[in-house]
Order: C-alpha cells, then sequence, then structure tokens
C-alpha cells in the first residue's frame, strides 16, 4: 500500500500488489512452519540466548517474506512500534546481509526486556548470521553496522523527579479552601506553578553535560539518577538534521551543525559557562566562523550569556554593507518547544 499526500493536504491510499521472482503474487495464508511463532521465533533466540526469554517472537521467515513482498528496496526505512524481540531489525540486517543493501530500521519498544533481549538480539546478529546454543556458529559474516538507542522520559521519570514547594501559607490557605476548589487548584495549578522549575530549570543550562534525572529502572518503582542528553534532545526539538558534531566536553563545549527544516543552516552551541568565560567563548567564535562579517551559517544557537555581536556594518568605503546573524539562546527555544502542548 502506497500513501499519497496532495497539495491540498488530502491523503490517498493505492494498493500495489507485487508479485515474487516467479511472477506470482503471493499467497494470503502462510502457514507453513516456518512462519510459526513457536517454530521459529522461538527457535531462533534459544539458540541465540540459550534460553527462552521471550514469549511469542515473530517468525524471522514470515517478517523477511513480508518485506520481500512489500519490495523494500535499497536504503529505505521500515519501522515497528511494537518491537518486541527486534525480529524486525533482525529481518532488515538478514536482507542487507544478503544483498549488501543499507536499509534502515526504526524499533520502539517499552518492555523491561529491552536491555535483556531486543538490543543484545541486533548486536548479536551484526556480529554472526548464525547462533547455536547462544555461540556464534558463522563469525566470518560479520557486518559493519551503526545502531543509536534513545531512551525517553517516562510518565514515571517525570513523577520521581518533581519537587513541589509550598509554604505554610499556601498549605493553610489550601486547607480552608472548599472541596471542589481544592480539587480544581490540584488539577489545573499544582503541577504547572508548585513544582515549577523542579523538572528541568535554566540553572541545569550552566553546566548542560552534567545534567541528571532520577531513571526508573524496573516495574517496581526503583530508580536511579542518570545523565540526560540535552544535546540530542535539543537537536530533535529544533528538527536539526545533523551534519556534524564536535564534542569536546573535556573543553567545555560540544558544537553541532546541520540544516533546519526551513533550509537554514544552523549551529549549535553548547558551553560549560564556568569552563568557558566570555573572552574564551570570542575565541572560540572566531575559530568556528560565529560572526555577522563571514558566517557559514543563517542561525546560531548558544547556552548561556554571552556578547557575540549579531550586526556587522562594514565602512562607507568598503560598501557600506550591513549583515546580521540570527543568534538565538538555547534556554527559551528549549523551555517554550518542550513544554509547548498547542502543536
Amino acid at each position: 500500500m502506497k500513501v499519497i499526500r496532495d497539495n491540498d493536504g488530502s491523503i490517498e491510499l493505492q494498493k500495489k500488489y507485487r508479485p515474487n521472482q516467479d511472477g506470482a503474487l503471493p499467497g494470503t495464508w502462510w502457514d507453513g512452519s516456518e512462519y510459526s511463532a513457536s517454530e521459529s521465533g522461538t527457535k531462533v533466540l534459544k539458540d541465540l540466548f540459550k534460553a527462552k526469554d521471550f514469549d511469542f517472537p515473530k517468525s524471522i521467515n514470515l517478517v523477511v517474506d513480508n518485506l520481500r513482498v512489500l519490495n523494500i528496496q535499497n536504503s529505505e526505512v521500515v519501522l515497528d512500534y511494537f518491537g518486541g524481540s527486534a525480529t524486525t531489525a533482525h529481518a532488515v540486517l538478514s536482507l542487507n546481509r544478503e544483498d549488501g543493501g543499507h536499509r534502515k530500521y526504526i524499533v520502539v519498544e517499552q518492555g523491561e526486556y529491552f536491555d535483556t533481549v531486543t538490543k543484545p538480539r541486533i548486536q548479536k546478529i551484526v556480529y554472526s548470521s548464525d547462533w547455536k546454543d547462544g555461540k556464534a556458529t558463522a563469525i566470518n559474516s560479520g557486518i559493519s553496522h551503526f545502531f543509536k538507542f534513545i531512551k525517553l522520559e517516562s510518565y514515571e521519570d517525570t513523577l520521581n523527579n518533581l519537587h513541589l514547594t509550598r509554604s505554610k501559607s499556601q498549605q493553610s490557605l489550601l486547607d480552608s479552601m472548599p472541596s471542589e476548589a481544592k480539587e480544581d487548584y490540584l488539577l489545573r495549578y499544582m503541577l504547572d506553578i508548585e513544582s515549577r522549575g523542579s523538572l528541568l530549570s535554566v540553572d541545569k543550562f550552566k553546566k548542560p553535560f552534567d545534567c541528571k534525572l532520577k531513571v526508573t529502572v524496573d516495574s517496581a518503582g526503583a530508580y536511579e539518577e542518570r545523565t540526560i542528553d540535552l544535546v540530542e534532545t535539543f537537536n530533535y526539538l529544533i528538527g536539526l538534521r545533523v551534519k556534524h558534531v564536535d564534542m569536546q566536553i573535556d573543553r567545555g563545549f560540544v558544537a553541532v551543525t546541520g540544516v533546519l527544516p526551513s533550509g537554514e543552516k544552523a549551529l549549535v552551541l553548547w558551553r560549560d559557562v564556568e569552563k568557558l568565560s566570555y573572552d574564551e567563548l570570542n575565541r572560540l567564535c572566531d575559530k568556528l566562523a560565529i560572526n555577522p562579517a563571514d558566517s557559514e551559517f543563517d542561525v546560531v544557537y548558544i547556552n548561556g550569556d554571552h556578547n557575540i555581536p549579531a550586526v556587522f556594518t562594514s565602512t562607507e568605503a568598503e560598501g557600506g554593507i550591513t549583515k546580521t546573524l540570527k543568534i538565538r539562546q538555547i534556554e527559551p527555544e528549549f523551555m517554550s518547544r518542550m513544554f509547548n502542548t498547542e502543536a
């Protein structure tokens, strides 16, 4: 099925029937043992991990043949919202290993088995195409592959990081309210007002590489403090198509270059405010060509206070040209996009 979006915003679905290599259309009923979850799916996982760590995994043959029927071409992306044991990722890697393709996959999973099954399965299949009793049996079949996994903040994480601030006079006033007014306050204002600044305060942007949150680690509610990636988060918030990352945290900065959805070339400069003073920041900006006179960027994002000039005007003898550079502060942009509920 192909999705076509017209200029007026309407969407049209077109069905296409793709024959196999012999010219025949695929059947509508696949009942072979190679498509069975118990016979094919479970067996593959037992070969990979030497134990049954996942109930009813999809058959790898079923997913591979589905991708063949859909005629997923080289460099296309396969999305699976229910990643499970990573059968879809396994299938994409198998097809790429078979024909040298560069198909990509995105799998989404929220189960606790992500760290014990989903991610390890991808790593094992990259290393070897075949396994038995948890040991690789085709170590010469390894392929070059890179994958990134991102953990999103959960509802439980948000609750763990809430810190309510309420004075005695506020508590006294709340206690004196009618029950309906009290309920209205708790629903509409408490989280917005009393917890303001506890989820992500502006102060955390002064040392952006040390920002931590309490992250839930199991279903029982246990949590541990972990570093969160403000740099990566901001790239997603502004829709940046990243081209290059210069990560020099030991020197106190990370510079990310890319293209915004508007087509503008952008530089996002994160710095440890305590490590880079105004003078050091200006020297870094000269090195990165951040100035309105000859900057290669249309937009520059910077965290913290700075005195970087945004306007350049040449003398009359030089032509009297005035150039401007869009310099935006990261903090308000970050907060606006992260907590905006209108879009």
